[in-house]
């Protein structure tokens, strides 16, 4: 007989006992899963025409994956291991108080985007978490987790590359380029700035993984992955991909040289970054991309001061509402509907999950979010400390990246709800699995 547990937080809770599937059952259903998983990882890019309740033609392939790993772990027993379990739980909780007790205590505003708005934002939340609870579940050996970082390195190639192509042939369907968006491509992601951010977080997978071994190949598509970058005209990628480098630069100076050595790097970057403020002032460059007359850099650079002014008033506007929601907040996904029915200028979503957090969900939301990311960043820290298994070393032989890509998305949750993106869950599912099924656990010894 064996018995199917779930691990939360720190115990473990079973289910019914029976019979345990045949071996070769087990290995089928197991493959399966990996295969519709990959899959599903490398349509994370096809987020274009988006269905009803912010589907997507990758939710196509997300759901039968999830269901085939469902599968496996009910065949062979397997112990279900749940990441952020706690936190997300106080998510959905907050969610659910505040889409029920908002639209109440804001009085006239009871009837704008309710109940569909709260509703389809906690059933995405609950979705988006069983999604990254598939991923770390099934990447429990190395071979596993090499297939799916593989899935990602190759599929995120292929989706910048029919970008780029479709920019220089001029056909739309492939750029994704939009009027309202002037030159600025987003694939099939429908959004440029949700673009760029995919594919500088792919440049930190590809980094960190040991696919595809030859230099040339690995060359070819951080090239692909950088160009497709730079025809989304996102100054945020830009800056989440600057950070990430950052960190995964001085990361590896401290592993190399110390911590002194690394501290003084810190404060010669500074100094020069300083001198050089002094000397180039951003405003000039910002006028000179406007001037350039390449269209490219009018719709990238050029707009630099009026992206940063719209997002000022996007906050102003979510500080109004989440005054007059009070402490439960105004509901998920509440915000566009209310701000849309108030005639505000800019009545886009909360914009970013920090304000979101508290704004739609109240202060039960903030402290939410606060948990979720303290145990997103111990996770993220115990898989970067300690001495990974050999077979899973040889897979992940520079996991500083995928920490590198962390901080590049949490840059992105400022102007960005990136909680609502797939890609990032399947990101926080990696880390989780490098963490939990990587980490060598029976020594204490530094990485090397």
């Amino acid at each position: 007989m064996g018995t199917t547990s779930i691990v939360l937080g720190g115990g473990l809770l079973p289910m019914r006992p029976r019979t345990i599937a045949s071996v070769r059952d087990i290995a089928r259903a197991h493959r399966v899963a990996l295969v519709l998983t990959a899959i599903a990882i490398g349509t994370l890019a096809w987020l274009h025409p988006a269905g009803p309740g912010n589907s997507s033609p990758t939710d196509l392939a997300m759901v039968p994956a999830i269901g085939a790993v469902a599968l496996w772990i009910y065949l062979s027993a397997e112990r279900i291991r749940t990441p952020y379990g706690i936190s997300m739980g106080l998510i959905v909780v907050a969610g659910c108080v505040s889409g029920i007790l908002g639209p109440y205590l804001r009085g006239a505003l009871v009837t704008v985007g309710y109940p569909e708005a709260p509703l389809i934002a906690v059933i995405q939340d609950i979705y988006l978490f069983v999604w990254c609870l598939a991923i770390v579940n099934l990447a429990r050996t190395a071979d596993a987790l090499r297939v799916l970082l593989a899935a990602w390195v190759y599929a995120s190639a292929f989706w910048a590359a029919l970008l780029v192509i479709g920019v220089f042939i001029g056909v739309r369907a492939l750029s994704g380029i939009e009027d309202n968006n002037g030159v600025r491509a987003d694939g099939q992601f429908g959004d440029p700035n949700m673009a760029s951010g995919f594919f500088a977080m792919s440049l930190f997978v590809l980094w960190s993984s040991a696919v595809p071994r030859r230099w040339w190949l690995r060359a070819a598509i951080a090239a692909v992955l950088l160009a497709a970058m730079v025809l989304t005209g996102s100054n945020g990628g830009v800056l989440s991909l600057a950070v990430g480098t950052a960190f995964v630069i001085l990361a590896a100076t401290r592993r190399r040289f110390g911590l002194m050595v690394t501290i003084a790097a810190v404060c010669l970057a500074l100094v020069i970054g300083a001198g050089a403020a002094k000397v180039i002032h951003p405003v000039d460059i910002q006028v000179w991309a406007r001037d350039s007359g390449v269209p490219v850099l009018r719709d990238w650079i050029g707009r630099s001061d009026a992206s940063a002014s719209q997002r000022l008033t996007i906050v102003k506007e979510a500080w109004v509402l989440f005054q007059k929601a009070g402490p439960f907040g105004a509901g998920p996904g509440a915000t566009q509907p209310i701000l849309t029915d108030s005639l505000a200028p800019f009545p886009h979503q909360a914009h970013d999950d920090y304000v979101a957090a508290v704004v739609e969900r109240g202060v039960e939301g903030g402290i939410a979010l606060i948990v979720l990311i303290w145990a997103i960043a111990w996770r993220a820290g115990t898989a970067a400390r300690g001495q990974l298994k050999a077979d899973f070393a040889a897979v992940v032989p520079r996991r500083d990246a995928l920490i590198g890509a962390l901080l590049g998305l949490a840059v992105a949750a400022a102007y960005y709800q990136v909680l609502h993106f797939r890609h990032a869950w399947a990101l926080l599912a990696l880390i989780a699995a490098v963490q939990i099924w990587g980490r060598d656990w029976s020594t204490k010894r530094a990485a090397s």
